[in-house]
């Protein structure tokens, strides 16, 4: 166990006596709140500011972030400040979906973010190390849901009693881009499912270079070493306590450095399983979120990395907020997939 986790796990007892629940107020601002980053002001336009990496990558910016001024024109160029797509499909109904931008709302709900509240890799960041906030998200969310399972399930995109199959059947079968965090419980797992498709214009939300590489990782052709390698989630405590944000932190990650994933590819289907309980940091991560899970709303946003110049800038391509999920409850109401 590494000091940070030392540190951390000694902590648990006494934040959790600090922490007292407080009624879900709607937040007057439709931003989250800031990180602790360092900023640099453009000379040439102060209202320009870019954070900065050093060790880590810190992923959510402050309000104020600009988008890339070095990126190019036309697709490349940012888009509008707000991409919000109301999800067509709510499988399983455990998460009511609200609509809007919100920094609280009542438990067990959750909605589409806008991604522009994310800081990505900039043009130019091989060499200067700048990041700048993301261009609005290029899929849609579909759904969210939940399904309990007494193994680990992998490839639930094609269960039998996954309803978003006939969803896609009655609908021309539009590709499906799946992510299946896989939470192992006292009676086996705990799947939080998330679906995004590929809307018609996505060639006009995504930059070229970022369709280009979303490509490419969906691609038969491309080794599962390659997208293990490039799959990337940003997460953000943006409600809760000082110790769930600690655990969770808010530094994008590859999450095959740390979390075994497993690739599944289908006919109209992509789906990335994420088994969260297959190291001891994804265990602790999950041990100390669930203890005040129905006191956070958490964000999810999932990207490419950019590791060469013309895969730069980044664009995320989806994100979520959840609101105070009670897991308790939704492991007994989810359906048992077997």
């Amino acid at each position: 166990m590494d000091p940070q986790q030392k540190a951390l796990r000694k902590s648990v007892d006494a934040d959790r006596r600090a922490v007292t629940p407080q009624p879900h107020a709607h937040a007057a601002s439709g931003s989250p709140p800031s990180p602790p980053e360092k900023y640099e002001s453009d000379p040439e336009n102060p209202e320009i500011r870019a954070s900065y990496d050093d060790e880590g990558e810190a992923g959510v910016p402050v309000a104020q972030a600009s988008p890339d001024p070095a990126s190019v024109s036309g697709a490349d160029a940012p888009g509008p400040s707000l991409n919000i797509h109301p999800p067509t499909l709510v499988a399983g109904n455990l998460l009511t979906y609200v609509p809007g931008y919100h920094d609280d709302c009542s438990a067990n709900t959750w909605s589409v973010i806008d991604c522009s509240h994310f800081n990505v890799r900039g043009t130019n960041y091989l060499a200067d190390r700048k990041k700048f906030a993301s261009r609005v998200s290029g899929l849609d969310i579909l759904a969210m849901d939940f399904a309990n399972g007494t193994h680990r399930i992998d490839n639930i995109t094609a269960h039998p009693k996954n309803p978003v199959l006939k969803y896609l059947e009655q609908h021309g079968n539009p590709f499906l881009f799946t992510m299946n965090f896989q939470q192992p419980t006292k009676h086996g797992f705990l799947h939080l499912i998330i679906y995004a498709t590929i809307p018609p214009n996505v060639t006009e939300r995504l930059s070229e270079r970022t369709w280009k590489l979303f490509q490419e990782f969906l691609s038969e052709n491309t080794p599962d070493s390659y997208r293990t390698k490039r799959f990337k989630l940003i997460p953000n405590i943006a409600v809760g306590p000082w110790l769930a944000k600690k655990a969770a932190g808010n530094k994008p990650s590859i999450i095959g450095n740390n979390i075994t994933s497993r690739y599944f590819r289908g006919p109209h289907y992509m789906e990335v399983g994420i088994d969260v309980g297959s190291s001891q940091v994804g265990k602790y991560i999950l041990s100390v979120v669930s203890r005040y899970v129905k006191n956070i709303v958490v964000d999810l946003a999932f990207l490419i990395e950019g590791q060469k110049p013309d895969e730069l800038p980044e664009q995320v391509l989806a994100g979520v907020r959840i609101f105070h999920a009670d897991l308790e409850a939704i492991i007994v109401k989810a359906p048992l997939y077997e």
